[in-house]
């Protein structure tokens, strides 16, 4: 293989991947070499947010505009063939290895798993994973599916519109009430508004049911399953209710979350006031309280709003907490699959924070330092045992 432009944009996606041979790791490495520009552009490539940066810079880019002012402002005599090319190399290799990027990393799809493994910059694991992006899939009630990347809004009409204000659901005028999906899956997250006007944040793993309009003396979600933080807009006269397997929250206008996992389902009140009832009875939850779910059974408990809230506001919050506890969330967040050794005792605790846009290396690094654990990251798979 040559050290063609679009051979390099190529090598250097798959080296994001970690999924370079090692003559292409040679090949990168040579190119790299060649001019310090060539280092740098791959650093910058690297970096976290890298694939964003990749794609502002092709979607604003002018390469006749940038050229002409390349040469303007450069004195003709100094101004070798060899200069035109490499600067005219980099912007080839920038536009090109955007598209590279584009076409394996664009959010709002089913993305692959290994598009997000990438190479590790800690000598210490094979590979890194990159974390979870913003992105879900809309089942409609007549069975479509519909990919969405960012922020939607529910109009009073039911129509669907995108961040951009563009309708990608239209319905017709229709006095029925139409119930749609939102599966969040793992590696994922989402936030839109309701036609009510009220915001919802859902996590990943999370499948939530909510209709094309409101209609009626009461407004009706469901949480099938995972976690999503709700913002409600106050309506007296149509209560706002989440139903979910274990319980339903009952509210006029607050903000809460909920957790409603196999094993574990909790509402917890940031702001106003909650009625939390299943079959068996019902409590009332005043903000910095959260309901539980034992045996069938509704406790009320005082809530940490920074540990409870800590996924909403972006961040990874351990305090105390199992190690089955701290790998479900990343198994969520990260997509990796966790196998840990028959020798780790089951009832210790860790502790930490760290925000979550960051690559799983570093929530690993901080578990290390925090604990008692070592950690070996293979692929898609996570190896945990004690330090010897």
């Amino acid at each position: 293989m040559s050290l063609k432009t679009n051979n390099i944009a190529e090598i250097i996606v798959k080296h994001i991947q970690g999924k370079c041979t090692a003559s292409e790791n040679e090949i990168l490495h040579r190119w790299s070499e060649i001019d310090p520009r060539n280092m740098d552009l791959l650093h910058k490539m690297m970096q976290t947010k890298s694939v964003e940066q990749s794609l502002s810079i092709f979607n604003k880019f002018d390469t006749d505009t940038a050229w002409l002012n390349i040469v303007s402002k450069s004195p003709v005599k100094r101004f070798s063939y060899r200069l035109w090319a490499t600067i005219a190399a980099s912007i080839i290799l920038v536009v090109g290895a955007s598209i590279f990027v584009y076409k394996n990393f664009r959010p709002g799809q089913q993305d692959p798993l290994s598009s997000r493994i990438v190479a590790s910059a800690n000598p210490k694991y094979k590979n890194d994973i990159l974390p979870a992006i913003e992105g879900a899939t809309l089942l409609l009630a007549n069975g479509e599916k519909v990919a969405l990347s960012g922020e939607v809004t529910i109009e009073e009409n039911g129509h669907i519109l995108n961040a951009d204000n563009n309708t990608i659901v239209e319905l017709s005028e229709s006095t029925e009430v139409i119930y749609h999906e939102l599966i969040v899956p793992q590696t994922h997250f989402f936030s839109f508004k309701l036609a009510d006007g009220s915001k919802v944040w859902v996590n990943a793993n999370s499948k939530l049911r909510f209709p094309s309009r409101f209609i009626g003396d009461s407004r009706h979600v469901y949480l099938i399953e995972g976690e999503a933080y709700f913002e409600v807009e106050k309506n007296e006269n149509q209560p706002f209710i989440v139903e979910t397997a274990k319980a339903n929250i009952k509210v006029l206008g607050t903000r809460f979350n909920v957790r409603n996992y196999q094993d574990d389902f909790t509402t917890t009140l940031a702001e106003g006031k909650v009625q939390v009832y299943n079959d068996d009875n019902s409590l009332d939850l005043k903000p910095r309280q959260k309901s539980i779910n034992r045996d069938g059974k509704l406790l009320i408990r005082d809530a940490d709003l920074t540990k409870d809230l800590a996924w909403k506001n972006n961040i990874f919050y351990f305090r105390n907490d199992n190690l089955k506890n701290v790998m479900q969330q990343i198994e969520n967040w990260y997509g990796v699959q966790v196998v840990v050794d028959r020798s780790l005792q089951n009832n210790a605790t860790y502790s930490g924070e760290i925000g979550r846009d960051v690559p799983l290396s570093e929530i690993l690094n901080m578990l290390e330092f925090t604990s008692g654990l070592n950690f070996s990251l293979e692929g898609t798979k996570l190896y945990i045992n004690s330090k010897r």
